[in-house]
């Protein structure tokens, strides 16, 4: 029996099409009405450990009802280093390879009525807040080869007595026995007070959002985000929008109202560097960030129809040593998660690897070497 809220294909909006307000609110109704008769319960299994790589209409179905939902599936400005560069997102993993590219808000600058040159727009707003809580901004790294961001802010409780604005997802049991990463995933849930962010700016984002306590009111968020249209986004004013959920009555029905309450400014810096692999017709492969891959050129094995199913993935470093972002014969899963973007697949890495180091890039037994690359920032 499937896991996921039972909709049929006409009654998915898939999330690389714009859709009008109508068509919004007709497959919110839809969506709702099959929770209510499932007694839906948002949970990792939802979203997109292990098998929504295996079913794109999963993948469809998963999707709209984020787009729809908000379910990503997360005091002063705290300055990114202060807790160590996205610590909790990575954890103790080495970080070194990307700080140069990490873009921090500037608090002494903020402070005096300063900004930085280079920030755009030219007095960006870093901080809002209101009775509930206070949210700041604090940095931003992105590729734009693979159209991939991640915006880390700071969630302030000032009401202590608040309910709680996010759910924990979990991992499937199937997992029990993986290795896996352990970054905490939260998502926005169903009810009144959630909180639900998104990046303003693109054109079809699809994220997760990861968090890390520090105290019993202040919270360490890392939206991570892909643009499955390439809006280009060293180009684009991009800012953190939050919204706030409420279910209201309307007769003897219930809607879920999400309402925008804050809205920042992001800063942006210099995009990661990336190596790129083409094909014999000159189209794009592969491309290999630090933080990620956009593979376009998977091996004939691992397509099944417009399907994308990768079984192992690796990449090989210069010491010998070789870093399993996939693996299904060791059982291992070290990235955040996926998206089917064009005619190939894109994922996000729990860790963080040298580009300097790398000596090739392996999927399902077919190896892109280095040597063959073009290094390039876009």
């Amino acid at each position: 029996m499937s896991k996921y809220i039972k909709l049929t294909e006409n009654e998915v909006l898939p999330v690389t099409e714009d859709v009008t307000d109508k068509e919004v609110e007709v497959l919110k109704e839809k969506v709702l009405q099959q929770m209510k008769q499932e007694g839906f319960t948002m949970k990792r299994e939802h979203t997109v450990r292990g098998g929504i790589m295996k079913n794109r209409k999963t993948i469809k179905r998963v999707a709209a009802v984020a787009l729809i939902l908000g379910i990503t599936a997360p005091t002063a400005v705290c300055a990114a280093g202060k807790w160590g560069l996205f610590d909790g997102l990575f954890g103790d993993k080495d970080t070194t390879p990307i700080e140069q590219y990490l873009e921090s808000v500037n608090t002494e600058k903020m402070e005096t009525g300063e900004t930085e040159t280079e920030q755009w727009p030219e007095n960006p707003i870093y901080q809002m807040e209101n009775d509930d809580y206070s949210i700041a901004v604090d940095s931003f790294l992105f590729s734009e080869a693979t159209d991939y961001g991640i915006v880390q802010f700071t969630v302030t409780e000032k009401n202590a007595d608040s309910a709680d604005w996010y759910d924990v997802a979990q991992w499937d049991p199937f997992y029990r026995d993986w290795k896996v990463w352990d970054a905490t995933e939260i998502f926005a849930g169903l009810g009144d007070n959630k909180l639900w962010f998104e990046v303003k700016g693109l054109m079809s984002q699809n994220n997760r959002c990861f968090m890390k306590k520090n105290d019993e009111q202040t919270y360490l968020c890392y939206l991570c985000f892909n643009d499955m249209k390439s809006t280009g986004m060293a180009d684009s004013i991009l800012q953190l929008n939050v919204k706030e959920s409420k279910i209201v009555k309307n007769g003897e029905k219930e809607e879920l109202i999400w309402s925008p309450i804050m809205r920042m400014d992001v800063p942006m810096g210099e995009s990661l560097p990336n190596y790129t692999w083409y094909n014999e017709e000159g189209e794009m492969a592969l491309v290999l960030t630090s933080v990620d891959f956009w593979l376009n050129d998977a091996p004939e094995s691992s397509v099944y129809g417009s399907d994308i199913i990768l079984d192992e993935i690796s990449v090989q470093m210069k010491n010998g040593s070789e870093y399993a972002i996939h693996s299904e014969n060791q059982k291992i899963i070290d990235w955040f998660y996926a998206t089917q973007k064009e005619d190939g697949v894109w994922r996000s890495f729990a860790s963080v690897i040298d580009l300097d180091e790398v000596v090739s890039f392996t999927v399902d037994g077919k190896v892109f070497y280095v040597e063959d690359a073009v290094i390039g920032q876009k």
